[in-house]
């Protein structure tokens, strides 16, 4: 077949055609994609691209390159979607321009890795894959997070993760914590929980007093710090890692019109301010996580779970070997770690030892 014959049902790529020159050369090569698209690649540049001769497909003579003489071909299992993500992410261009669907992405990552290719230095920051995975993540963003999880791409996981602060973790199936794999799901729990911990550790701070003023005795200023209990208090009971800076402002300042001195509605509007400026710096930098990690460890869960591993604080290690040892069975020891895990993500800390002992004492009473 000549190389710029094709059957009748077939394509040629519009990224990759004959007349491509790249380095001074012409295509030594053809790839045919299941669904017939033609692509017409430089062998040097698929190779180096490559840590295993492309799976192997390479280990053959290149054959003549000349017009007119047949090219060799490679026949992939890979659609024509797919291949023309992979040959753009090989070739470092962008294919943002096709608009390929995160399931596509998905799918020529799964052919890169198999290929030979090094995902993360393909990925890497200011790479066209980068881009390109980035720009799935307002959209579907916790399935971005699970493709990067998985791929352990640390960078692109950080910030496909800015947009999951508004993301309900309650729904995070079986299949995408599996995916994206315990440390990921861990980092995921922590993000939120930093958050909402900074949150309140900037509002539960009353504003201060002032020094006297006419008509404003302590009583007044009292008023002041109990209205902005009251207000903080409902607002850390409704409190999400999403919250905006604005939205801390609305609720914060109607409190001025409860208030008669005007020293007392300087200070709350300057502690207004402090808030809002506080937690619009909040960033979850990787000095906290690393040091709140470094307390963490993984420990494997029962089968008697949908989820194979869960993420246990490294200070389990504290609780009484006989409390330990009792997780002997299967079905224990899920139940017995899952209310470990639980209290960790919902309170930042393992219960105490007595509290410990009383769960293992009910759990011994109904199952054992």
């Amino acid at each position: 077949m000549d190389d710029l014959e094709h059957p009748g049902d077939a394509t040629i790529s519009s990224a990759f055609q004959p007349s491509l020159r790249i380095d001074d050369r012409l295509p030594d090569l053809i790839i045919v994609s299941e669904n017939n698209v033609y692509f017409y690649v430089h062998r040097h540049r698929i190779a180096n691209a490559s840590a295993n001769n492309f799976g192997g497909f390479l280990l053959f003579s290149p054959g003549a390159q000349s017009r007119g003489f047949n090219l060799p071909t490679l026949r992939l299992p890979q659609s024509g979607d797919t291949l023309n993500v992979v040959l753009h992410t090989l070739y470092g261009l962008s294919c943002l321009h096709f608009h390929p669907t995160l399931e596509t992405v998905e799918a020529a990552l799964t052919a890169l890795t198999n290929y030979g290719a090094s995902i993360q230095a393909l990925a890497a920051p200011y790479q066209p894959l980068n881009a390109l995975i980035l720009s799935h993540a307002p959209y579907r963003p916790i399935e971005t997070y699970a493709l990067v999880g998985h791929y352990q791409l640390d960078e692109l996981a950080v910030t496909v993760s800015g947009h999951l602060l508004s993301f309900d973790l309650s729904t995070v199936t079986d299949a995408l914590a599996t995916r994206m794999g315990p440390v990921y799901l861990k980092r995921l729990f922590l993000l939120h929980q930093v958050r909402i911990h900074a949150l309140k550790d900037i509002i539960l701070r009353p504003p201060g007093s002032h020094g006297q003023a006419p008509g404003c005795s302590d009583a007044e200023q009292a008023k002041l710090t109990r209205a902005w209990a009251l207000a903080t208090a409902q607002l850390v009971w409704d409190a999400t890692p999403s919250m905006s800076p604005n939205s801390l402002r609305a609720l914060l300042e109607p409190i001025v019109d409860t208030l008669a001195c005007g020293a007392c509605k300087q200070m709350l509007q300057q502690r207004v301010q402090e808030v809002v400026y506080s937690w619009s710096q909040v960033t979850v930098r990787r000095s906290i996580v690393s040091k709140m990690l470094s307390d963490l460890t993984v420990l494997p869960l029962s089968p008697a779970n949908d989820m194979t591993r869960a993420i246990i604080p490294a200070s389990l290690s504290c609780v009484p070997v006989r409390s330990r040892s009792t997780c002997r069975t299967w079905r224990f020891g899920a139940i017995w770690y899952d209310q470990l895990l639980y209290c960790f993500l919902y309170y930042g800390r393992l219960p105490e030892v007595p509290y410990l002992n009383r769960v293992e004492g009910s759990l011994r009473s109904n199952i054992v």
